[in-house]
């Protein structure tokens, strides 16, 4: 509790709507309950803005709290994540069209929950003919706006000091390729500013995820079309592009290699043994809403495509449940405990910028992160040429002994295969082929 109370105490409004609720509800082994003491505490959230506090207050006292229903229902529309669309539906839950709507919409966007209660709504609604399938088809869900795409060869605009030593020809000097590589797909997310007050910025993600679609086109020579580069994106959108990526492989029978990429922070679950992409609507308190690297380890085996290459420029370590997120100062690109990371399925090759409780750098002097600028000088040198192996070794010698020089830190990377691609993948080229 220690931890939580301290976050409270310093105005974080999420840690005091759950620290309300251990004090209204009482916690065995850990606090009694405090109802008067959580009530007031609910109430100081809420009015500071927390969400969750606000659809609390309003479910405790519909009539008298109906502009706590309001504060909520803005922000949860906002957030257009699938526990906000959940959540969204609790506030209506005495209009069953609306709540209807909002469940489904929580489903579309992967919502086990909704679902759930969806098929429980089925069930017992009384007098209807049809089977689930059908009775959820004629639920018409709320629309949700998409993210917009940052063409690949636009790189952001950065404050960065006009100092030659620290530009770097990486982001300038990329080398073209006549080739077509018309059989893979790239998607490619950098989320560098994050809404949660407690959350750092990821430095250079955007940038680093900008430059690196401009390697995919000019240098491995995928199509703009078979490219999406995103910056910043929430849960659902992330979710969304993925749900996308499936549907195109889909369209072309499997006969695709895909790219997945990934810059921003990464987090564990309490226990370390799962590990979690943070959308830039998430403050890492509440797993449910990052985007479990399990599930989308099955989700990309599932779409039978003939290579996946994942790489990620993240770590996946805390000092544990609800701590700050260390980097504010230093600049880390995420938080340290020992965190287990998912067994690729499937055809798929893993890149990991860390191991275990180690950080994720920054390089400030190329404005990129550490494991992307070596990535990206690897397929500038070799003019993406050089084979997964080549690319191992690579990142291996140089991230290292730049983090130990930079840093005195030690950031090892790492590439993991799948059961499948044991013993080929080395071979392998960066498109799959």
């Amino acid at each position: 509790m220690s931890a939580l109370e301290y976050k409270a105490n310093n105005g974080n409004t999420h840690a005091q709507y759950v620290l309300a609720c251990c004090y209204m509800n009482g916690v065995q082994g850990v606090v009694s309950a405090k109802p008067s003491k959580g009530k007031s505490l609910l109430k100081k959230a809420a009015d500071g803005g927390d969400a969750d506090a606000c659809r609390l207050m309003y479910k405790l006292d519909p009539l008298k709290n109906m502009v706590y229903h309001e504060k909520a229902l803005n922000s949860y529309r906002k957030l257009a994540t699938p526990e906000a669309c959940y959540k969204i539906a609790d506030l209506y839950s005495n209009d069953r069209k609306i709540c209807l709507r909002w469940l489904k919409t929580a489903m579309q966007l992967g919502c086990a929950k909704a679902e759930n209660d969806l098929r429980s709504m089925y069930q017992y609604g009384g007098s209807i003919s049809t089977d689930f399938e059908t009775w959820c088809n004629e639920i018409e869900p709320y629309e949700l706006t998409e993210p917009k795409t940052v063409v690949p060869t636009i790189l952001p605009t950065l404050d960065v000091a006009n100092d030659e030593e620290d530009n770097d020809d990486v982001d300038t000097n990329i080398p073209l390729t006549k080739q077509k590589n018309k059989h893979t797909l790239a998607l490619i997310i950098g989320n560098e500013k994050y809404s949660a007050p407690d959350v750092g910025n990821v430095p250079f993600a955007e940038r680093d995820a900008a430059v690196f679609a401009s390697y995919c086109q000019k240098t491995l020579g995928i199509p703009v079309a078979q490219i999406r580069s995103y910056s910043n994106l929430t849960a659902a959108q992330m979710r969304r592009q993925v749900q996308l990526l499936q549907e195109k492989v889909k369209a072309f029978n499997g006969d695709m290699n895909v790219i997945f990429y990934y810059s921003g922070h990464g987090v564990p679950n309490g226990e370390g043994n799962d590990t979690y992409l943070l959308p830039v609507d998430a403050d890492g308190l509440d797993v449910e809403i990052c985007y479990s690297l399990k599930r989308l380890y099955s989700e990309l085996e599932q779409m039978n495509a003939k290579n996946v290459l994942v790489l990620t420029d993240a770590c996946f370590s805390g000092k544990g449940r609800g701590m700050d997120f260390i980097g504010k100062e230093r600049g880390e690109r995420g938080i340290a405990r020992m965190a287990k990371s998912p067994t690729p399925q499937g055809k798929m090759v893993v890149f990991s910028a860390a191991q275990g409780d180690e950080t994720a750098w920054p390089y400030k002097k190329k404005s990129h992160g550490l494991f992307t600028y070596f990535l990206l000088k690897k397929l500038q040198e070799s003019q993406g040429e050089c084979t997964l192996g080549e690319l191992n070794d690579y990142l291996k010698e140089n991230v290292v002994r730049s983090s130990l020089l930079q840093n005195d830190k030690k950031q090892t990377p790492k590439a993991e295969p799948s059961a499948g691609l044991q013993g080929v993948w080395r071979d392998m080229k960066i498109t799959g082929e």
